[in-house]
């Protein structure tokens, strides 16, 4: 049996190598990535398998293509205690209690894709009050950041995000076809039928629920969740049951999500609004 570390990263050996005694080496490699939520944890990034032979059986110190190997006969306790050990830096536990959705602390909007409706997209990834987010401009514009997903509500019902608006469009109420423009909006796709938005409109009343302005083919289902301008200027975060909501809205047990669309427009009313959003993801209860 053979060890081999390769550097250290706050203490966590960012490799791990294990020789058995076919020759086959695993590599489990480590990096500390910015996740922009919950801050930075080590989490397995890839595994590469090389084999090696002819190792003698004394112990024995060597560098070899950069690495410095252990070799020393284990024995199957020694074994069974360091592949716990690595079976538990491979699959930290709170990997298993979120899906990240959005996470723009790489400065891009990579995995994502813009689509324009009306105007061209004034999309930007910045840092803002040590948030990374992506700014959304609109002018008499309508666009939107959209990426497929799949999550299990039933095991991740709950969706957080943080979001700020910092100027709402004149006059915008999602009651009606003319006036239908909100500075934020974050859709929950399950089918190519059926979705939940949950918005900040400029008029309607906080904590309303219904149909959208109906849409062919569709329905589509809004939940206002902020209203108004006492709250911009300042970064929100939400928190929403999107098991409990679908399941009122449509009656019926949630499918899994299957998309999600971050969007702004302001085309109906002729006027502007600008807002940000950053880190959403689903978790458990």
């Amino acid at each position: 049996m053979t060890l081999l570390f390769s550097g250290l990263t706050t203490g966590i050996p960012t490799a791990i190598m294990i020789f058995g005694k076919a020759g086959v080496a695993q590599l489990v490699e480590y990096k500390l990535p910015k996740l922009g939520v919950a801050g930075s944890k080590p989490v397995a990034r890839s595994i590469l398998y090389q084999t090696y032979s002819n190792f003698s059986s004394s112990p024995l110190l060597i560098e070899q293509a950069g690495f410095f190997v252990w070799e020393k006969p284990m024995s199957s306790r020694v074994v069974n205690i360091l592949w716990l050990a690595i079976l538990f830096l491979a699959v930290p536990a709170w990997a298993e209690d979120r899906v990240v959705i959005a996470d723009f602390s790489s400065g891009t909007t990579s995995g994502w894709q813009i689509k324009e409706k009306s105007g061209k997209a004034d999309v930007t990834v910045i840092k803002d009050a040590d948030v990374s987010a992506v700014r959304f401009r609109s002018a008499n514009t309508s666009f939107s950041l959209q990426k497929e997903v799949h999550v299990d509500l039933k095991k991740f019902p709950i969706l957080t995000w943080k979001w700020k608006v910092t100027k709402l469009p004149g006059g915008g109420d999602f009651r009606k076809s003319t006036t239908d423009d909100q500075a934020s909006q974050l859709f929950v796709a399950f089918t190519k039928a059926k979705s939940i938005v949950y918005i900040w409109d400029t008029s309607a009343p906080q904590g309303l629920m219904e149909d959208t302005t109906p849409v062919p083919f569709m329905h589509i289902k809004v939940v206002v969740v902020r209203t108004g301008a006492v709250d911009t200027g300042k970064w929100l975060t939400e928190t929403r049951n999107v098991y409990e909501d679908y399941k009122k809205l449509f009656g019926e047990e949630p499918p899994p999500v299957s998309g999600m669309r971050l969007q702004i427009n302001s085309q109906h009313t002729k006027t502007s609004a600008e807002s940000y959003f950053a880190d959403v993801l689903f978790t458990k209860k």
